[in-house]
């Protein structure tokens, strides 16, 4: 099994919404498994700005899928949510990009991974680091973007809203999402349950 991150952006369409449902439908991958979902983001458009704020976040999955099968498999998620690629950062309905493949170094026709612009976006960075603080990234290079925690994520698929206050940008907001999908949240449930199981059982190995 491999660990691959994928960054989830959405600004159409009821963006929040857009967001969630792309979580349960990279759950659904063939040879996958969903390990661990970010709390969602607000955060001002690059490239082009006359659009409205996205809603991102980030997601961890256990695959099996190569890193082109699971490009496949992202691709065909935004093609079930309309995506339109009319032109370079236009406004979209779900954007879904391969962050990282496990430890892998992919420079092909269509696929890079890491991604090349990670580091320069705190839409991803703020999210990645939530879900997996351990990975050598920092906001050094983008501490200057505008990016608000809007919901939190409570006990694997639960969402709460964030504390309310003032971002960047002087605006306050909060948002709050709830999710239905009880049997992906008990699944995330019980398998934080067997690592904490499994770390407690290696604590008392005796080299």
């Amino acid at each position: 099994m491999t660990i691959a991150y994928v960054g989830i952006g959405s600004n159409l369409d009821d963006p929040q919404a857009q967001v969630m449902r792309a979580f349960d439908e990279l759950a659904a991958l063939p040879r996958t498994r969903l390990d661990a979902r970010s709390s969602l983001y607000r955060s001002a458009p690059v490239g082009h700005a006359d659009q409205p704020d996205f809603v991102n976040a980030v997601a961890a999955l256990e695959t099996e899928l190569s890193a082109q099968q699971l490009l496949q498999g992202l691709q065909g998620i935004e093609q079930k949510h309309g995506r339109k690629r009319s032109f370079a950062n236009a406004p979209r309905t779900l954007d879904l990009d391969l962050l990282l493949y496990g430890s892998a170094e992919i420079d092909a026709a269509g696929l890079q991974v890491p991604h090349p612009r990670m580091r320069e976006r705190a839409f991803v960075l703020q999210p990645l680091l939530e879900i997996a603080p351990e990975l050598p990234f920092d906001l050094a290079r983008c501490r200057d973007q505008r990016v608000e925690r809007i919901a939190i994520c409570r006990e694997g698929r639960r969402y709460e809203p964030a504390v309310e206050g003032v971002n960047h940008s002087g605006r306050k907001r909060a948002a709050q999402l709830h999710a239905p999908d009880l049997g992906v949240e008990r699944d995330l449930q019980q398998r934080a349950l067997r690592r904490l199981d499994d770390h407690a059982k290696a604590s008392f190995i005796v080299p």
